[in-house]
């Protein structure tokens, strides 16, 4: 316990220092509040409730900076850094108390809080003119569409400073998609020698950001010995493959999830001494973490042989609750659903061991946020949870499939299954479609249906894995399965909640990757029909932003039609029923101002929303002057307001056209 506080208060501490010499961003306020959640919660695990406080104080500051509701200043900075370099000494102080010194540091953030001034009084929350962030403008972030995934990386140094290796790490996998890319168009030696030394490149970046396994590992015996006294449990350990390498950034967030679930197995899945012998078992029980790495995936399963989960209980407690209604019997996807959603325990009394139900939600929420997927398999002879994660944020696999003229990419860590429609029986039930899979009726949807493609003739099933067991995705075509360069969407088009992100194929060709999990959800209550959706036209001459931005209104709600130049554009709008215009400010020939001002000769008051990378405000007053309704930086920071601005735009023109 006492290493990992270092470890961990380390990094409290540089993000402390950063607040004080610099600018915190999103990501590094959400790596801090991370570290102090987990101080928190293996603190009151280990019994030292002085430095659980003082954990689940600095994880609501920093989440306060994260969210806004706090500033960042310098005296801020200072008392934060103060409390986060003192919590390892009171490993040695009474567990209740701590050190005097620690008290003395954490009243001093307290009233540094109480001092501090409300942030939405210095916070100017209206639209940044100008030129806009061109470090984002690169061919590779499609000019700020896409945001780098240094800027998800955390405070900490592995060796070198961890934004400019994880930089490296990004763009050298995007060089080798590329290059890549170029050996299956070009044949020729100095294209190969670019491929291989791309990836060569990549790969050492990759190892010099991988960490051994053993970093969260080494701590975990010391935590089971100490659970199974706490619980007054016989229980055996066992831990196999730890000594593979993995990315930190991953490592780190998959570290609280295999802590949380030994201390589930532990406090609900194992039994007494005297329960097991009754039941014919041997008294002292297992616990097993096993690791593997396989096709660039990372797979962890937490084991134990204990009574498994009591579904009876968790129906009873998610009625009593309020999580289930109407009187029909609860169906297992929606009783294995019940154990994540925030809030829910069986337990009715927390505990220093037992917290008040969220334990599990936090585990799913962390493996989301790296595309991997969580399968639990549950008996009343024990329970298996298996996790799998890429073993690197930045070079990810995925399956690539095709709706009408859209690809998407789904993370093959989601994938249970590839299956031919001809192969797979169809059962009817009521208003959905199920098939049978390995003795299981499993919910069947169509993925053009549930992202805006309907209509095309499904050829492949696709078996997914998602919280609440595996589900069925039917798709017209699947493409290939390829490594892809991971980027996380832009806050401009963030929104739909199943989109996680793009993925570079290389030669200007981009995918969205579908969060499989979420995608699942959305196919169980799925409903038959819905109201016609709004048709839009995406204008851009690069391939990648066009496939970006349709695809993502498709996924809002929109139907999308995409042109790559003004003729394209005026072609369609001439032939189809199109309700509102997104176009690129700079293309050739004709650039989007001069767009704007023919589609307002020709086509009246059809909405129409221009975006840039590189335009000036003199360009943005030029946009508007010609007819623009909404102008937008591509790096514009504020989450979804693309999908919602179109959604304004097309309910506006049908309440003027209304008699």
């Amino acid at each position: 316990f006492r290493s990992e506080l270092i470890e961990r208060t380390e990094r409290l501490v540089a993000g402390a220092q950063t607040m004080q010499t610099g600018e915190v961003t999103d990501e590094l306020a959400g790596q801090m509040l991370r570290e102090g959640h987990t101080i928190k919660g293996t603190g009151r695990v280990m019994g030292f409730e002085a430095i659980s406080r003082a954990g689940q104080t600095l994880e609501q500051v920093w989440r306060g900076i994260q969210h806004g509701d706090i500033m960042g200043t310098d005296a801020l900075g200072a008392a934060l850094e103060g409390l986060s370099s003192v919590l390892t000494d009171a490993v040695e102080a009474d567990p209740e108390d701590g050190t005097p010194t620690l008290n003395a540091a954490h009243s001093e953030l307290n009233k540094v809080l109480a001092e501090e001034p409300d942030a939405s009084e210095d916070i100017d929350s209206a639209p940044i003119e100008g030129e806009g962030d061109r470090r984002n403008g690169t061919p590779a972030n499609l000019g700020g569409l896409l945001s780098a995934l240094e800027d998800w990386a955390t405070a900490d140094s592995i060796l070198v400073n961890a934004g400019t290796l994880y930089r490296l790490i990004n763009e050298s996998t995007a060089l080798r998609i590329h290059a890549d890319a170029l050996v299956g168009t070009e044949s020729s030696p100095e294209v190969e020698r670019l491929s291989t030394t791309a990836r060569s490149v990549q790969m050492g970046a990759i190892e010099l950001a991988s960490v051994p396994l053993t970093e969260i590992t080494n701590t975990l015996p010391q935590l089971v010995r100490y659970l199974a006294k706490k619980t007054e449990k016989g229980i055996r350990f066992e831990l196999v493959g730890d000594d593979l390498a993995v990315d930190r950034q991953v490592l780190e967030r998959v570290s609280d999830p295999i802590r949380q679930l030994l201390v589930n197995s532990i406090q609900h899945g194992v039994e007494h001494m005297a329960v097991r012998e009754e039941a014919g078992k041997l008294p002292t029980a297992t616990i097993a973490v096993r690791a593997s790495v396989k096709d660039n995936q990372l797979e962890v399963t937490v084991s134990d042989d204990g009574a498994g989960i009591d579904w009876e209980a968790v129906e009873y407690v998610g009625r009593a609750d309020g999580f289930l209604e109407g009187s029909d019997p609860a169906t297992p996807e929606q009783l294995r659903a019940l154990l994540f959603e925030p809030g829910f325990t069986t337990v009715q009394t927390p505990t220093e061991l037992v917290g008040e139900g969220d334990g599990l939600a936090d585990v799913v929420k962390a493996i989301e946020s790296l595309n991997g997927s969580l399968h639990f398999e549950s008996s009343e002879m024990g329970t298996t949870v298996t996790l799998r994660v890429p073993t690197s944020r930045a070079l990810q696999r995925a399956l690539i499939v095709r709706t009408g003229s859209q690809q998407w990419g789904i993370p093959e860590a989601a994938v249970l299954d590839v299956l031919p429609m001809s192969e797979v029986e169809i059962l009817e039930d009521k208003d959905r479609s199920e098939m049978l899979w390995r003795e299981h009726r499993i919910v069947l949807t169509s993925l053009g249906d549930l992202i805006g493609h309907p209509g095309h003739k499904d050829n492949v099933v696709i078996m997914l894995s998602s919280r609440s067991g595996p589900v069925a995705v039917c798709v017209p075509e699947v493409v290939e399965s390829r490594d892809v360069a991971a980027k996380e969407l832009g806050p401009l088009l963030q929104g739909p909640s199943h989109l996680t992100g793009a993925a570079l194929l290389g030669s200007d060709r981009v995918v969205l990757l579908v969060d499989a999990a979420r995608l699942a959800e959305q196919a169980r209550a799925f409903p038959e029909g819905g109201s016609e959706r709004a048709q839009v036209l995406v204008v851009d001459d690069s391939q990648g932003a066009r496939e970006v931005v349709a695809g993502v209104l498709s996924s809002a709600g929109f139907s999308t039609i995409k042109a790559s130049d003004a003729a394209e554009a005026l072609t369609a709008l001439a032939d189809k029923i199109i309700d509102a215009v997104v176009v690129d400010y700079a293309m050739p020939g004709s650039d989007g101002i001069t767009l704007i001002e023919q589609i307002r000769q020709s086509f009246g008051r059809i909405p129409v929303v221009m975006l840039s990378g590189v335009a000036t405000a003199d360009d943005q007053q030029r946009a508007v002057e010609a007819g623009a309704d909404a102008y937008y930086d591509k790096s514009d920071f504020r989450e979804g307001v693309l999908a919602d601005t179109l959604r304004s735009l097309v309910a506006s023109r049908g309440t003027e056209e209304t008699p």
